[in-house]
């Protein structure tokens, strides 16, 4: 079974759009990694150290979440995909819903937290779209 969505997915990240869009959401990675070394540097306001440590956690293991998955999506590996759902959906969605508290220091955060969690819906909903279009053939190299 994975194979078979592996081999789709490779079809997929070889065609125009998918591998468009797929190296902008690279970038996009790239930019949230910046954000967690701004957080661990305490460039963003709070000294990282005075966070709690569910934060300090999550912000090691997005940064490494988005770091090697933008590598894997600018480089067309089928598993890309696999980490990028998964990634998304265990490290953000989910708790950023189920422990939301945690995460809420200040009456805004409770929207940023919707923002982020509405961004990721689109960021995957845009992705499902391009992987199920029909293919046209590409030429191996």
């Amino acid at each position: 079974m994975f194979r078979a969505f592996n081999q789709a997915f490779d079809i997929a990240l070889k065609q125009s759009w998918t591998k468009a869009y797929a190296r902008i959401v690279a970038f996009v990675l790239i930019y949230g990694g910046f954000a967690h070394i701004g957080n661990i540097a305490g460039w963003t306001g709070t000294p990282w150290l005075e966070t709690p440590v569910l934060w300090r956690g999550m912000d090691i293991a997005l940064l490494v979440f988005d770091v090697s998955t933008a590598i894997a999506l600018w480089m067309g590996i089928a598993w890309s995909i696999w980490l990028l759902f998964g990634g998304i959906i265990c490290l953000q969605i989910l708790p950023y819903t189920i422990w939301r508290s945690q995460f809420i220091a200040k009456p805004e955060d409770g929207a940023v937290l919707n923002q982020l969690i509405g961004t990721e819906l689109i960021i995957l909903s845009i992705f499902c779209i391009l992987l199920v279009l029909p293919k046209e053939e590409v030429a191996e190299k």
